[in-house]
């Protein structure tokens, strides 16, 4: 397509624009990523401190379990110490001692295990208040850092939007098909414009790295403002440096 030099680099101003705009989408993802990251560590706080909110509660329910059991036992005891005077056979009164005994025996050690629930409830409720006091600065911690990232994403927000607007503008001035030619490129490879790479006297594409033909450099430095790599069909131009020395070379011989 036959390009001029003009348009050639307002298209190179397009793509530098949509390089930052590229640059600035992935910052953006990356701070919304670590947004996700701190809701995710601070859920995971939350759930830890509902478990241990729900052992608390779970704990306390087994305890008012054993207490019922105790109060029945109790009455047990009472009915079972009523019937001891009704009882007329000996073995009748025996049979209700031991179940009595018994009885006292589980009572005992439910009375035990409340004990030990009581001690447990006492050490998870220190430790739920510890959780709270670390939950709430966890809290205030995350609001803050997230403010700080959404505050640093409005700002590359408006920055995008600046570009968006500048590429938009420079699109304006250069013809659609040169804009369809450099969409199309930019569709197959991305970026759709390269300099030349050289290493001593070998020139490559600096896309894809594939070696230029001499009849490719010399239409580069002497014709054509840029030229298709064969290999990957991007725009290929020389860089300044590189055309700056070509002259001088040329104007020594």
């Amino acid at each position: 397509m036959d390009i001029d030099i003009d348009s050639f680099n307002k298209m190179k101003e397009i793509q530098t624009l949509e390089l930052e705009l590229d640059s600035i989408n992935l910052d953006i993802n990356k701070l919304r990523l670590e947004i996700e990251n701190i809701n995710k560590d601070f859920e995971n706080s939350k759930n830890e401190w509902n478990n241990l909110k729900e052992e608390i509660k779970n704990t306390l329910s087994r305890k008012k379990d054993m207490e019922n059991e105790i109060k029945i036992k109790e009455e047990n005891i009472k009915k079972n110490q009523m019937e001891l005077n009704s009882v007329k056979s000996n073995d009748a009164f025996k049979a209700l001692l031991i179940q009595i005994d018994n009885t006292k025996k589980e009572m005992s050690e439910l009375e035990t295990e409340i004990l030990i629930i009581m001690e447990k409830i006492d050490s998870l409720n220190i430790k739920e208040k510890e959780f709270q006091a670390i939950f709430k600065e966890k809290e205030a911690k995350k609001n803050t850092k997230i403010a700080e990232i959404n505050s640093k994403i409005s700002e590359l927000d408006f920055k995008k939007n600046e570009l968006e607007n500048k590429k938009q503008e420079k699109i304006l001035t250069i013809k659609p098909e040169f804009n369809s030619y450099y969409i199309a490129i930019k569709n197959k490879k991305k970026p759709a414009i390269v300099p030349v790479k050289f290493d001593k006297n070998k020139y490559f594409c600096g896309g894809c790295n594939m070696s230029l033909t001499s009849q490719q450099i010399s239409d580069l430095n002497r014709k054509a403002i840029f030229i298709n790599c064969d290999n990957c069909g991007r725009m290929l131009y020389m860089p300044e440096e590189k055309l700056a020395g070509t002259k001088n070379e040329e104007k020594n011989a």
